[in-house]
């Protein structure tokens, strides 16, 4: 097995003269491949297919012939160098003929447990007695001549695939399908046939119409089609519906429904291998959540047939033989979408209500799947399934949350599902003999690093908790989205899991653990869509307040390009002054390779995008006028190949200095450069003139987080209070406390004596104070407590480019329920922030100020790297038996200064960020499924011991 697998290897070249890679033949004159009987797209099939150089038709040595061979057959067994072993399906007359080949070439030794590779060769005796080998030139010769009678072979033809048979299929008369129509990991040659898929998934829609509907979403760019001389080839997207009834379509519109995206990056197979094998088990009524499909229906949706079909050479970019990440258009397809927030001036947001016409042409998947998928009530989850390559140390599987704002309810459904995933890995991975031995030779066999080292089987945060970057334009950010902000309302996650395809070797041995852990997954939001999960806050008896106020609101009106902006010309005939810059480049190594941008006074933003070939071998640098390197890319850190794909790779500056900056790569192979430069000397820049879509309306204020969160408080009340009502005293009815905890995110009124002496007398009578972000400022006027030693000057505000919090004590109550990997206090994108700038804001508190004056440290901003950037995140300071706790940075104001056409949200908390103010105003978080109570955190504040 071993040496097939080197044999097979893709890219591997050889030295005769005549033999000729993919990439070389496409350069070929036609009449190149004449004389051979060949045709030139046979001839790049068999190339790309089998990765190897091959011989011209007119040159090709080997003469192995049957009246029985497809043409593409013969020309891959005898043009492909001797050694090479062949995919081939061959069908006999007879079983005799069949058991003869079996004898010859079947391994009945074959253990999944020691071989990496599958078995040299398989068979079936019904409907007709066939195999499928792996076979030299030589060996099929032998099998021609001496094996069995050349008369008993009806038909050989070249095929790669997980279940080859299909290829021999005449269903409905034909029972090819009568075992499995996707065979059990264990049992596949290969990775799953995009066209095997769509096959199989079609015969299964004929066999159960009453629970399986295909349908047509839109299509792909396409890659261009080297046989028929087409610029573009697109190909289907598709999305399969099941569900009990399906044809009923009332009755299916009113089902909560799960949505399954298998395939948004080609390279990243899990997802389609696993979800095909899962919905034939649901409607073949061998799954458990079959009998839920009364009440739900679950969606899958196959939205990158580009990323599969790159692997067939009539259908590819001579640069492409492998899976891709990508379509034809070469954009990264999980970055097109239209989410709200920060947008980057170098995606393509497949927005069909008014997406320019040229968008039609490089994103017209992301359009048709957001304006098929909006017609879709009920979504309750959306999951969108993923791989990536391993680090040093790694865990199995991660589940990222979305960028997207989610009531209580919506933390909980996602926190339910996160934590029966977690248990149902342990009891079926954790325990399974020889898992961890399966991991070792994995790393070795995919990755060649065997010092790599598994940690857990799951855990789950947000992007920048788990993989250490984030994005704008994702599936899953869009989908998170109310509806009336143009998404599905869906409890959006990202599955992220090690070990991701491309193109190598299929390794059945560890591909069955990888289907186990995504089957799990698919499995519990199945569940989760049918149970009834709700969510609940308890504070024990104590209202709380919090500062409300116009000052953190940030609405389109504020924009000076939109009609609500008064004193502002906008909309048909307005000019804004914009001029925008777009250029992409092939870098190779070297000075003659750099390219130069030049940056203007009133330039407002440089985004650049970089692709690494896969040969690519080196370190990008983004170097700035002054000669200093501000951005840096090291091919190394993608992972394994292209397929981790790094957030590193996008890079965004705002308010670049003037003059020439320099884009460079050392290293070998080479990478593309995509640079989009704007200039503006407007205010606000307008998405219309930059980017063709219209400003959305919206008005956005933090603070909604508590006018959220008072829905799921029960007995208790969560009011919002303006500065003049705190002013008033309305805290307090005389001297008694009306509310148990006061929340103040804004510095509004924090130099008012009057404002500030009634947080005093709160705080004074018995309340605690709740500090965030700006409201941090409200200490150094307060003298009360250990507040009384903070003065103006040991509070600091500054920007990061991801609010993270270090050094955290996880034993504190207001870490109650924050597991070890979770860091991050809120998400930027959605609120105007970028990922990749030092923009996102924070007010700390100096550490060593703080603890003289008696303080508490929790966690603390800045880490190693960033020492100019710290000071207490998050910390608690005493007032008698009450408590101040500070969160320096956790709902602040939406930024405007960026592209934000399709709208902001209120806030961008994230889960530990939902934790931590749950924490501080005092409830107890309760979840319930079913009516059961399954989960609490924190303490209400009514039932705290004073002790």
């Amino acid at each position: 097995m071993a040496s097939r697998k080197s044999q097979n290897k893709r890219g591997e070249s050889y030295d005769e003269s005549d033999r000729y890679t993919y990439e070389e033949a496409t350069e070929l004159e036609p009449d190149a491949f004449t004389g051979g009987g060949v045709t030139r797209r046979t001839f790049l099939s068999v190339a790309a297919a089998t990765g190897a150089a091959l011989a011209l038709p007119s040159v090709v040595a080997g003469d192995v012939t049957h009246d029985s061979m497809t043409d593409e057959a013969q020309f891959a067994v005898n043009a492909t160098p001797e050694e090479y072993e062949v995919h081939l399906v061959l069908e006999f007359t007879d079983t005799t003929a069949l058991s003869a080949f079996e004898g010859e070439f079947c391994e009945p030794g074959w253990d999944i447990e020691t071989e990496s590779a599958p078995p040299k060769a398989v068979v079936r005796e019904e409907p007709t007695p066939a195999a499928h080998a792996y076979l030299t030139a030589q060996e099929l010769e032998t099998v021609l001549e001496n094996v069995v009678d050349a008369d008993s072979v009806e038909h050989i033809d070249h095929s790669i695939g997980a279940n080859p048979f299909w290829k021999l299929d005449d269903w409905p008369e034909d029972d090819t399908y009568s075992d499995r129509v996707f065979p059990a990991v264990e049992d596949a040659r290969d990775y799953m046939n995009n066209a095997e898929s769509y096959a199989g998934l079609s015969y299964l829609q004929e066999q159960y119409p009453d629970r399986l509907n295909v349908r047509e979403v839109g299509q792909s760019p396409g890659w261009e089609n080297v046989r028929t001389g087409d610029e573009t080839d697109p190909q289907d997207v598709f999305l399969v519906e099941v569900t009990n009834d399906v044809q009923d379509r009332e009755s299916f519109e009113a089902k909560e429904k799960a949505i399954y995206e298998v395939n948004i990056h080609g390279r990243e197979r899990a997802g389609e291998e696993t979800g095909t094998r899962y919905i034939e088990d649901l409607v073949t009524g061998n799954a458990d959540q079959t009998d839920l499909l009364d009440e739900i229906a679950i969606l899958f949706l196959f939205v990158n047939p580009d990323g599969y079909f790159s692997r067939l050479p009539e259908l590819v970019d001579p640069e492409y033989l492998e899976f891709t990440r990508g379509n034809a258009s070469s954009n990264d397809t999980n970055r097109q979408y239209p989410t709200i927030g920060w947008v980057d001036p170098n995606n393509y947001p497949g927005e069909p209500a008014d997406a320019p016409e040229e968008y039609y042409d490089i994103v017209p998947d992301a359009i048709a799947t957001v304006e098929f998928l909006r017609q879709y009530e009920n979504v309750r989850y959306l999951v969108d399934y993923h791989q990536m390559g391993t680090r040093e140390e790694f865990d199995f599987v991660w589940n990222l949350e979305a960028n997207a704002q989610r009531d209580h309810r919506g933390v909980h459904l996602l926190e339910e599902g996160n934590v029966r995933i977690g248990e149902r890995m342990e009891a079926e991975l954790g325990a399974r003999d020889g898992f961890e031995a399966d991991v070792e030779r994995a790393l070795e066999d995919w990755f060649d690093e065997p010092d790599q080292e598994l940690q857990n089987l799951f855990d789950y945060g947000t992007v920048d908790d788990t993989l250490g970057y984030n994005i704008s334009g994702g599936l899953l950010d869009w989908a998170g989205q109310p509806r009336e902000d143009g998404g599905l309302d869906a409890i959006a996650v990202v599955p992220e899991m090690v070990f991701a395809g491309g193109g190598e070797e299929w390794y059945p041995y560890m591909h069955r653990h990888l289907e186990t852990a995504y089957r799990i997954q698919m499995e519990v939001f199945a569940e989760l869509t049918a149970a009834d999960v709700d969510a609940t806050l308890d504070t024990g008896g104590q209202d709380v307040a919090y500062v409300a106020s116009d000052e953190l609101t940030r609405s389109s009106a504020d924009l000076t390009h939109t009609d609500e902006s008064p004193g502002h010309e906008a909309g048909p005939g307005h000019e804004t002054p914009v001029e925008i810059t777009r250029e992409q480049a092939e870098v190779l190594p070297g000075f003659d390779g750099r390219i130069e941008e030049t940056v203007h006074p009133q330039t407002r933003c440089l985004s650049v995008h970089v692709e690494p070939a896969d040969d690519a071998d080196g370190v990008v640098e983004i170097v700035n006028p002054d000669g200093d390197v501000v951005r840096k890319l090291d091919t190394d850190e993608l992972g394994h190949s292209e397929c981790c794909h790094s957030g590193n790779t996008e890079f965004y500056i705002s308010d670049p200095p003037e003059g020439t900056w320099v884009i460079k790569f050392d290293g070998d192979g080479e990478v593309t450069v995509e640079v989009v430069i704007i200039d503006s000397d407007d205010e606000h820049l307008d998405p219309e003139e930059i980017m063709g879509f219209y400003q959305r309306e919206y008005s956005a204020n933090p603070m909604e987080f508590f006018a959220e969160l008072d829905e799921f408080v029960a007995d208790d009340e969560i009011d919002g209070l303006t500065v003049d009502e705190v002013r008033s005293r309305e805290l307090l009815d005389g001297k008694d406390r009306q509310y148990g905890t006061l929340v103040v995110s804004g510095d509004m009124a924090c130099e008012d004596p009057s404002y500030v002496r009634a947080v005093e007398a709160f705080v004074e009578s018995g309340g605690d104070l709740v500090l965030t972000d700006a409201g941090v400022r409200l200490l150094a006027a307060l003298d009360v407590g250990d507040a009384a030693d903070i003065s103006e000057g040991d509070i600091d505000s500054f920007g990061l480019t991801f609010v993270n919090v270090y050094n955290r004590d996880l034993d504190h109550p207001l870490l109650e329920g924050v597991r070890d990997i979770q860091h991050e206090l809120w998400k930027a994108p959605q609120v105007g922030y970028t990922p990749d700038e030092d923009d996102q804001p924070v007010y700390a508190v100096d550490e060593e100020a703080f603890e003289a004056a008696g303080g508490t440290t929790i966690g603390t901003f800045g880490d190693d790297e960033a020492e100019d950037l710290s000071g207490v995140g998050l910390g608690t300071l005493a007032v008698g038996d009450c408590t101040i706790y500070v969160i320096a940075s956790v709902l602040p104001p939406a930024n405007q200064e960026y592209l934000h056409q399709f709208g902001m949200a209120d806030h961008a908390v994230s889960t530990m960020g939902h934790t931590v103010l749950c924490n501080a105003i005092g409830g107890e978080q309760r979840r319930y499924v079913d009516g059961e109570l399954v989960a609490s955190v924190g303490e209400p504040r009514g039932e705290r011991s004073t002790d």
